[in-house]
């Protein structure tokens, strides 16, 4: 049977099932190597998949998390609304564009995604650094807006660290050969 194209919907399906069936991870990487190309992006996938013990023990961190993001989507279609519209109406789709960005990270968050936390938590800090160099630091509502990017920043790093202890900023951890460690 020749090897087939790692389509990763399909292989974190089948990734999610063995897991579940407590398969170790590095068997389910040898055992999906022989079927697919692409070693490295299934141990990506395997990286990021949690276990279905981290993601209960940490279902209300990323439960508030997914809270958060969904706030600031709100917050951010009502404050571009309010700006765009005394612009002119026909603006108002605009206010959408960077809001759909931030309810596809809620969405990716939601699904415990592994490589989601680490993308969320740098674009968390820059915005930090953004606000800040736009002063919103001695504004109110800018304190209250760092303040929940803070919040999500530290979630963020935080769950990525303890639902995927084998997956770092680069992806899968690797030992001194090379070799990818999974637990």
């Amino acid at each position: 049977m020749a090897k087939q194209q790692v389509r990763s919907k399909e292989v974190s399906k089948i990734i999610n099932s063995k897991l579940q069936d407590n398969i170790p991870r590095q068997q389910i990487l040898d055992e999906l190597a022989e079927l697919y190309h692409g070693k490295n992006t299934i141990a990506v996938l395997i990286a990021s998949a949690p276990t279905r013990e981290r993601k209960e023990k940490y279902k209300s961190l990323n439960t508030i998390l997914v809270a958060l993001l969904v706030l600031t989507v709100v917050l951010k279609i009502v404050v571009a609304a309010l700006l765009l519209s005394q612009v002119s109406v026909f603006l108002l789709p605009f206010a959408l564009i960077i809001p759909a960005f931030s309810m596809w990270l809620a969405y990716e968050v939601s699904k415990y995604k592994g490589y989601i936390y680490t993308v969320l938590g740098m674009l968390a800090l820059a915005s930090i650094f953004k606000a800040m160099a736009n002063g919103a630091a001695i504004q109110v509502l800018g304190i209250l807006e760092i303040g929940v990017l803070l919040a999500i920043s530290g979630l963020a790093f935080y769950l990525r660290k303890k639902m995927f202890p084998n997956f770092n900023f680069t992806g899968p951890k690797k030992d001194a050969s090379g070799a990818v460690i999974l637990e």
